[in-house]
């Protein structure tokens, strides 16, 4: 992996932390822009984001399953009444372990067993990062917090989901991404990649 994807890797949690720590006093069944997730829930598939990636890297084989955006959601790492800080530090603590595990030398050379085939790991960093993004903005917009993100991470994530996103995954396997909304031209990057994702900006 080039040391590019890595540093927005990294920018990509940074940023969902904050927003997770802060995201304190909004209520825990509040809903979000991602479809049919609570902020638990929410909450939930970003630990789960480098939590599966660290897995992966360290060489275990996870079934496709494990890959599923609401399996990830559904697995609750919260506990009982979590507040937004408690959150923000597994969610931290998830990041800091699978960054040093990419950062290994030979770490990403292996692939993946997903639904669509085989992946690579440098594919999956790609997918997590993206992944993130989008949610630190659902995050965002759900806690009343500036959604705004870098440009450099929303270029890169819009990169990833022109490739990974089809209109029939949409409507099938992909449920949680809408059509396309129409932005206007010159839209900053983050509005064009939630727009993509069927996000209204």
């Amino acid at each position: 992996m080039n040391t590019i994807n890595l540093s927005l890797l990294e920018k990509s949690f940074d940023l969902a932390g904050t927003r997770l720590a802060s995201a304190a006093g909004t209520p825990w069944t509040a809903p979000t822009p991602c479809a049919r997730w609570t902020l638990r829930q929410l909450a939930n598939h970003l630990i789960a984001l480098p939590t599966v990636l660290a897995r992966s890297v360290a060489g275990e084989r996870l079934a496709p399953e494990e890959f599923s955006p609401d399996k990830m959601a559904a697995d609750d790492y919260l506990g009982a009444d979590p507040c937004g800080t408690e959150a923000a530090s597994l969610f931290a603590a998830a990041a800091a372990t699978v960054l040093e595990a990419c950062r290994t030398p030979g770490a990403l050379t292996g692939s993946i067993a997903m639904h669509r085939g085989e992946v690579p790991l440098r594919g999956l960093v790609t997918a997590t990062l993206s992944d993130t993004a989008a949610h630190a903005w659902d995050l965002a917009r759900a806690t009343d917090q500036d959604p705004t993100l870098p440009d450099d991470l929303a270029e890169a994530a819009l990169a990833f989901m022109r490739t990974f996103i089809s209109p029939a995954g949409r409507a099938g396997d992909l449920p949680h991404f809408a059509p396309v909304v129409p932005v206007a031209a010159g839209a900053c990057a983050t509005d064009r990649f939630v727009a993509f994702l069927g996000r209204t900006p």
